[in-house]
């Protein structure tokens, strides 16, 4: 297979560009936190995501796009910086 594609020239065609950079990834977790700090709705969010862990549901729910992706990266954030908000009663 290795060798059609060096013949070919294949591997050389152009290609539209697939998904999101690096920096556009960082770029919107970036805008996201800073929103969910800016508004306090990174409160909101963790307090819902606490009360569903506690209720024995730890995911987020259905895959929503833009909406799961920001309230992951303030869940995540809080978990970093906020241990103890998430795991106060564990050792």
């Amino acid at each position: 297979m290795q060798h059609w594609i060096d013949r070919s020239g294949i591997a050389q065609r152009p290609m539209h560009k697939l998904g999101l950079s690096a920096e556009e990834i960082a770029e919107r977790k970036r805008e996201a936190l800073t929103w969910g700090l800016e508004t306090a709705a990174i409160r909101e969010i963790v307090q819902a995501y606490r009360r569903a862990r506690n209720s024995g549901d730890g995911e987020l729910g259905r895959p929503l796009g833009e909406v799961e992706v920001a309230a992951r990266v303030l869940i995540d954030w809080a978990i970093e910086h906020h241990r103890d908000w998430f795991y106060e009663f564990e050792r």
